[in-house]
């Protein structure tokens, strides 16, 4: 069965073998890990939760959260409408945002908790007033929140190219 959606958990942390470890120990199976030199964070790919379901995205982000003492920000893409992000910090869930839900300035503070210090307030409240209102697609979204982040376009996006093929049946 083709996925409806794909997942990503984006990890805070500099030892790929701690995360690794802290997968077998929340019993992740079937996941891809992957991390890169001079990048703050490890992403974790998990086959588990493609089918869109974020409460399972939600337990994982949490035991890897508290396992690590780690920040983690879980992300959920199910075609271009469907689009949640939930962020933990030493297991405790620090906010969820879904698409359509009413953007609150805590959404804002929360994600600006994840960020490096460059990056703005303002810029941030702009990025989640385009999604709000329609004008960024989810693709484009994705993509300023793993900017923000400093998560490489590739890492954050991996999935964009899986969920276009099993929508058009390929």
């Amino acid at each position: 069965m083709a996925a409806r959606g794909f997942t990503n958990i984006q990890v805070k942390h500099a030892d790929v073998e701690a995360v690794r470890k802290a997968l077998d120990e929340c019993v992740i199976e079937q996941s891809k890990l992957f991390g890169r030199a001079n990048v703050d964070w490890i992403a974790i790919y998990p086959s588990a939760t493609e089918d869109g379901d974020g409460e399972l995205l939600k337990e994982y982000c949490q035991c890897i959260s508290k396992n690590l003492d780690a920040k983690v920000f879980g992300l959920l893409v199910s075609g271009e409408a469907t689009l949640m992000y939930a962020i933990f910090d030493h297991g405790t869930m620090l906010d969820e945002y879904e698409a359509g839900s009413h953007t609150v300035p805590a959404h804002i503070d929360s994600f600006l908790t994840l960020c490096p210090a460059s990056v703005k307030r303002k810029e941030v409240e702009s990025l989640f007033s385009s999604h709000r209102e329609g004008t960024i697609a989810s693709q484009s979204f994705v993509y300023a929140l793993g900017h923000f982040l400093s998560i490489p376009r590739a890492q954050i996006g991996m999935g964009f190219s899986h969920l276009k093929d099993a929508q058009a049946g390929r």
